[in-house]
């Protein structure tokens, strides 16, 4: 999957009340994953195939729309690298750096998106803000 080098990205933070293994596994567990995951982009997910490993792909069919990405890079449980398109929305695939770091009570997630045109940071943004909100509640 290529990513487009000449666009800029978003970097987002968020404070969860779960350890980094809880937070790592709702990245790579499907059943997990389908509740909060790319659902500001495809709508709600009716169907979600996952291979959690270095070179693994997944597919994810909304209510809005289809989603395809590949894992880059895994590093239980502080580091998830990805790659993720939506065909329908852009041409293209931006690539996710999560970074997950222990605090008292709780984790830090640091989220780098790579390849996002300007345009798009600040509907971007929020998005990832309601896909953390659910993301908090099913933890």
């Amino acid at each position: 999957m290529a990513i487009d080098p000449t666009t800029e990205g978003l970097f987002v933070r968020h404070r969860f009340a779960a350890p980094p293994a809880r937070l790592f596994q709702a990245w790579t567990d499907p059943e997990l994953a389908a509740q909060w995951l790319f659902t500001g982009l495809v709508g709600e997910i009716a169907e979600l195939a996952m291979d959690a490993r270095p070179g693994g792909v997944f597919r994810l069919r909304g209510a809005l729309h289809e989603g395809y990405g590949e894992f880059i890079e895994l590093e239980p449980p502080r580091r998830i690298v990805l790659a993720f398109g939506v065909p329908a929305l852009r041409h293209g695939v931006d690539r996710f750096v999560v970074e997950i770091t222990p605090e008292a009570g709780g984790s830090l997630l640091s989220l780098t998106k790579e390849g996002l045109p300007p345009d798009l940071t600040d509907e971007t943004e929020g998005d990832w803000g309601v896909m953390f909100d659910r993301l908090a509640a099913i933890l």
